[in-house]
């Protein structure tokens, strides 16, 4: 993790004050025969350095697809801001949350496009760090006509710093928009304790609207007057036109949509994928050949946007697990692995993951499980956890050496162990054998040249129970004309607190 740690300094570093969280301050040297400097109560307010909170619109699509109904509620929200709140009233904090490469920044850019078009202040400002933080609110704070001191306390961070600025956006004219950028640590934003107390930079106000997008998708995190949108993957028929849109001769739009597909309709990956396939030396011209790439391993390393790991598919995730680990998560880079070894975008039951198998308590599970829900790395739905296709491809990319074996061998362990507490001879439990099946081929698929004989025979005992209990299902329903009983066994298995609920689907 050394690699994303200097990453992220060399992203994160506004200046050599970053550290303590400060805008930029102009230090001022008196050089041998130059004049003395000014007294302090003649220096003007321009010697404290800010950041442009120019709206990056460069960055746009040339159409946003697949975001019309939370684009037009954004539109109406900030139209009217106080009608964004719980009860309208008092106005509200907008977050857009979700999954890195979802598209949350691109919908947020639309919104700050849409607004400035129509002659709105609009203030785009990094919320990324504390000191870019604190640079971009000077900028702002400047445009508002603050004075010196408001100046000096938000560039330093003093105690009162929120509530200077705020009192300036309260007399702003109305119908401004507010966006805080990235905010993968919502801790940048506090005041006295949290996020959404109300005493630090984010508050409600019905003058205008404050849009955050952020990785962390959690209600509790953003306080009762945040409106949380999860921003999901596209849907096929959007994510097939944007693949068009970016690579209009690469194929057909059946060809599109299949690589949509497997791409997860992922907003980031159609982008690097759409333009990889428009470039002049595209190894793949089309979208079937970078399809079958995908499938092949190799398709995986074009997903790279360059050096800002936020556009690179290949370590995106590892940022939030870097979060997940600082805030006391250690389990959940390990348990994400080992997920990722089983069949994407399908329901791993929850009894899946049996406490004397896992290498952690069953506090741990839970605790990492809340946690990779949180940032959008898995889905918790009611018959199992799902994590997205490319989260699985790039965390199965990562393993390598010893832990490829270890974390390959707790999977085939998992699900061979599951298969044994079943049996042939109880059609109760059948369904959980169907539900077990695509996690045994996706093993098998995916980590088994990383296993050891005896575990490849115990896979394959487990793959032959499952095969028999499809022909026997078969059998079953042409016999009767009705479906296979429900199990409980597995749906309701897992603690109700394992049920976390973000979702990266549309």
């Amino acid at each position: 993790m050394a690699d994303a740690g200097l990453v992220w300094t060399a992203v994160g570093t506004v200046g050599t004050v970053a550290s303590l969280g400060f805008a930029w301050v102009q230090v001022r040297t008196q050089r041998a025969g130059a004049a003395a400097p000014e007294p302090e109560a003649e220096r003007g307010a321009a010697d404290i350095f800010g950041m442009s909170v120019a709206v990056p619109t460069g960055a746009l699509p040339v159409e946003v697809r697949g975001r019309d109904a939370v684009l037009g509620e954004l539109k109406r929200w900030a139209a009217r801001p106080g009608s964004a709140g719980a009860a309208g009233a008092a106005g509200a904090v907008v977050v857009l949350a979700g999954m890195g490469g979802q598209g949350k920044t691109t919908l947020a850019t639309a919104l700050a496009g849409h607004r400035a078009a129509r002659g709105k202040p609009v203030w785009w400002v990094s919320a990324a760090d504390r000191s870019s933080l604190a640079a971009g609110l000077v900028t702002v704070a400047r445009r508002l006509g603050a004075s010196r001191a408001d100046l000096e306390a938000i560039a330093y961070g003093a105690g009162d710093a929120p509530d200077r600025l705020w009192a300036l956006l309260e007399r702003a004219p109305a119908g401004w928009l507010l966006v805080l950028d990235n905010a993968d640590e919502p801790g940048v934003l506090a005041g006295v304790a949290a996020p959404g107390d109300g005493t630090g930079w984010l508050r409600p106000s019905k003058r205008g609207l404050t849009v955050v997008t952020s990785r962390d998708a959690d209600p509790g995190t953003w306080g009762r007057h945040a409106v949380v949108r999860n921003v999901g993957a596209l849907g096929e028929d959007d994510a097939a036109l944007v693949l068009l849109d970016l690579a209009p001769r690469a194929g057909s739009v059946e060809g599109a949509r299949a690589l949509a597909r497997r791409l997860g309709c992922l907003a980031l990956a159609l982008r690097l994928a759409g333009g990889y396939l428009n470039s002049g030396g595209a190894r793949w011209r089309t979208f079937d050949e970078y399809r079958h790439a995908l499938d092949d391993g190799d398709g995986l390393g074009r997903l790279d946007g360059g050096g800002d790991p936020r556009t690179v598919v290949m370590r995106t995730w590892e940022i939030s697990l870097d979060g997940l680990e600082r805030d006391g998560f250690p389990l959940a880079r390990t348990l994400l692995r080992l997920l990722s070894c089983f069949a994407p975008a399908t329901p791993i039951p929850y009894g899946l993951l049996d406490p004397p198998l896992v290498p952690a308590s069953e506090r741990d599970v839970e605790r990492a499980l809340d946690g990779l829900a949180r940032f959008g790395l898995i889905e918790c739905r009611d018959r199992g956890i799902a994590v997205h296709p490319l989260v699985a491809d790039t965390n199965r990319a990562h393993l390598d050496g010893a832990e490829r074996a270890r974390v390959a061998g707790a999977a085939a362990d998992l699900v061979a162990a599951a298969v044994r507490r079943l049996s042939l001879d109880r059609p109760g439990d059948w369904p959980a054998h169907h539900a077990l099946g695509p996690h045994l081929h996706a093993v098998f698929g995916s980590v088994a040249d990383a296993l050891d004989r005896a575990r490849l025979a115990a896979l394959a005992g487990s793959a032959r129970e499952v095969s028999e209990v499809l022909r026997m299902t078969a059998a079953a329903e042409a016999g009767s004309g009705s479906a296979w009983p429900r199990c409980p066994t597995w749906t309701d298995a897992a603690p109700a607190r394992w049920r976390c609920g973000t979702s990266w689907a549309a």
